[in-house]
This record gives C-alpha cells, sequence and structure tokens, in this order.
C-alpha cells in the first residue's frame, strides 16, 4: 500500500521549488513582482538602499535589473514562507533563507566583480607607468593598458575614456570614476591623479606609489585571510573529521568488547 504524503509536506516542497525558480531567475517573474516591491522602495528610508542597488546593476552590466523586483521577489517568498511555515516549519524555514537570495546575489557579485577590479589594478597601473614613461599621452597610455587584458577595470577605463572623448575635463571624468567606484584603491588613485593634474607635477611617481599601495593591500588582505584559517577550519575538524577518525579508531574496539 502506497503511503499517503501529509498535505503539508506537499505544500512545503511545492513552496520550495517555487521560491528556487523565484531565486534562479528574480527578474523573469513579470511586473507583480515589481509592483510589489516598488511601493517598499518609494519610501524615503528604502531610497537609499534602492539607489545602491541600481548602481551596483549598472556597475554589472545589468541596466534592466529593476531593484523592486528584486526586493518583490523576496517579500513574495516571505509570504510563500509564513504560509508554508504553518504546515511545514522545516519548508517555510528553507523558504525563509532563499528569501535573502535575490539580494544577496547582486551584492555577491558586485563583491566579486571590485574583488576581480582591484587585483587587476596593480597589473593595469605598471602598463600605464610605462607607457607614460614611453612618451604617451596620458589618454593614449590609459587606453593601450586596457587592451592587453579584458575584466572589469578596463570597462571602467573605456567608459572614463569615453567621456573624456565626449568633451568632459580629464579631472571631471576622473572624479566621477571615483565616486561611481566606491573602491577605496581606485578613489585614492583617482584622487593622487587630480591632484597631479592640477599641480602639473608628474604621473610616473604617483603612479608608482599608487600600484605598491594597491600591492601592500593585496598582501595585507592575504595575511589576514591565512591568520583566520584555523579558525575556519575548527568546525568542520570537530563535527566532521574527528567524529569519523573516533569511530574508526574506538568502534572495532568497541565492537569486540560488546561481543
Amino acid at each position: 500500500m502506497v503511503p499517503l504524503i501529509p498535505a503539508g509536506t506537499l505544500l512545503g516542497l511545492a513552496a520550495l521549488a517555487l521560491g528556487w525558480v523565484a531565486v534562479r531567475g528574480p527578474l523573469s517573474w513579470g511586473s507583480w513582482a515589481a509592483a510589489l516591491g516598488r511601493p517598499v522602495l518609494d519610501r524615503p528610508l528604502a531610497r537609499p538602499l534602492a539607489r545602491r542597488w541600481k548602481g551596483m546593476a549598472l556597475d554589472l552590466g545589468r541596466p534592466g535589473d529593476d531593484p523592486s523586483r528584486r526586493l518583490g521577489t523576496s517579500l513574495a517568498l516571505v509570504a510563500g514562507a509564513l504560509v508554508a511555515g504553518a504546515l511545514a516549519p522545516v519548508a517555510g524555514a528553507l523558504l525563509l533563507l532563499l528569501a535573502v537570495l535575490p539580494p544577496l546575489a547582486l551584492e555577491r557579485d558586485w563583491a566579486r566583480r571590485n574583488l576581480a577590479l582591484e587585483r587587476d589594478l596593480p597589473w593595469t597601473l605598471d602598463l600605464l607607468c610605462l607607457g607614460v614613461q614611453a612618451g604617451l599621452d596620458f589618454e593614449v597610455a590609459l587606453d593601450r593598458s586596457t587592451r592587453a587584458r579584458s575584466g572589469p577595470l578596463a570597462a571602467e577605463i573605456q567608459q572614463v575614456l569615453s567621456r573624456i572623448r565626449m568633451g568632459v575635463s580629464r579631472r571631471q571624468a576622473l572624479v566621477e570614476w571615483g565616486e561611481r567606484a566606491a573602491l577605496p584603491p581606485l578613489m585614492a588613485l583617482t584622487g593622487a591623479l587630480v591632484q597631479a593634474d592640477a599641480t602639473g607635477g608628474s604621473l610616473t611617481p604617483v603612479l608608482k606609489a599608487q600600484a605598491e599601495s594597491v600591492r601592500v593591500r593585496q598582501l595585507q588582505r592575504s595575511e589576514t585571510r591565512a591568520q583566520q584559517a584555523p579558525v575556519k577550519m575548527l568546525f568542520p575538524l570537530v563535527f566532521c573529521i574527528f567524529p569519523v577518525t573516533f569511530l574508526i579508531l574506538f568502534g572495532p574496539i568497541f565492537l569486540s568488547v560488546s561481543w
């Protein structure tokens, strides 16, 4: 005889399936998700969050990524978690965890982009410094430094060059780049370049100092991660590796004594 599955379990599984589809494609749910999240983001307290998510989407090259759709998807998942939790608490809890993923995925992608941008910065500054030392104009050297390697930094530099070609002054384009990136190494770089341009000083020592500063920052981050590794390894060691090791070592002894 086939056992009957409780209605709460079926509802929970259905809610989990819908939640997974929503998280995998939060922008494909149509206008109802945007209509659900837009009233919340239109409030004065939520407008900075909406601008932040919109800026992240633009930096990632996703102009159609509407923040209200992401928030609406999360709110729909929270409502589904409340309904499913009344009948299947485990499914409701899992669905509530899924509700965090739409905005968290955007934050994760943006953090990865910034990490890749900061990783490519010293290498690009070295090429830029070589170009300036060879006698190239700053804009020409900046363009040449992006041709050898693709990535988010190359895209940002090309955007700055496009602004300069449109008639914006170099100082204004650099200031806008630093404000848009909101990344400490880039803000320090653009500030130093603007100051050098205002005073008429040489760009070579500025570029060398900024490249060395970024490398020191990356080295410090690597050392910090290395110091955190033993703490992060403690949980899998205590709860995963040690029990299995004790079972292999003392299991045969326990079985022989008990028999």
